[in-house]
């Protein structure tokens, strides 16, 4: 009788199996992830989204800057206030609740429900992620999970529909004569009637690009934990022993 035990067959043209690259992948997500969080709050908490630069035709106050301008957030309206005296003109900034007289228009209400909608997904992925890496250290858990990807990339659409406010009545400079900011036309300061984009839809678009990258490299990172645990299974079915033989 002839038992063979604890026998390991590997064809010879096996290759080796590269280091795992899924907790690479899965770590840059996390980063990506991070990062876009940190710029959707900065680009939508602001009053900084969207603004009107002052009319170089009547800006001719020589203490005035041409780069002045009236800016309105998806929230919050930048006030400012002139001081005229013997010494010059002096700019205050601040930033206010739209008082209830403002009028919002629909492309306006849905901008700041995405924004909304953004905020809820990247928290919960925010979380999300910092969960599955820390339970991945145990055994049945996985590093990566396929609903990762889509929901970071439905993050990133309703980021990115927060631009609907460029074609709301905010982008309109009526909305400044609702909200009282235009100046006296004596103190010879008037904006364009016409928005354009500031800082915080900048950073927005940001937050946007980075929430798309972090979808795709959950995918890959999923991807290839799949292809890493595939691997292992190969591994571990070549190396279990033959069963004894009969005599």
């Amino acid at each position: 009788t002839t038992v063979i035990t604890n026998l390991t067959l590997r064809p010879n043209n096996a290759k080796m199996v590269d280091p795992p690259n899924s907790r690479g992948y899965a770590g840059v997500t996390s980063i990506f992830g991070i990062t876009a969080f940190i710029l959707m709050w900065v680009g939508s908490i602001r009053c900084n989204f969207i603004k009107f630069p002052v009319s170089a035709s009547t800006a001719v106050n020589d203490d005035l800057s041409t780069d002045v301008s009236m800016q309105l957030g998806l929230w919050y309206f930048e006030w400012l206030s002139l001081l005229f005296n013997p010494n010059g003109t002096y700019l205050f900034e601040s930033c206010n609740g739209y008082p209830e007289g403002v009028t919002m228009d629909a492309a306006w209400k849905a901008a700041r429900a995405f924004s909304v909608l953004a905020f809820i997904l990247g928290c919960f992925m925010l979380v999300a992620s910092c969960v599955s890496v820390c339970s991945s250290q145990h055994p049945g858990y996985y590093l990566t999970y396929v609903w990762e990807s889509p929901m970071y990339l439905l993050t990133a659409l309703c980021q990115g529909l927060t631009l609907l406010m460029l074609s709301s009545n905010a982008c309109d400079s009526f909305v400044l004569t609702e909200l009282g900011i235009n100046f006296p036309e004596s103190e010879r300061v008037s904006f364009a009637q016409t928005c354009s984009l500031s800082t915080g839809a900048k950073v927005n678009i940001s937050a946007m690009s980075m929430w798309a990258a972090a979808g795709i490299l959950s995918f890959l990172a999923h991807r290839s934990e799949r292809k890493e645990m595939a691997e292992e299974m190969v591994d571990a079915d070549l190396q279990e022993p033959l069963a004894p033989a009969e005599a």
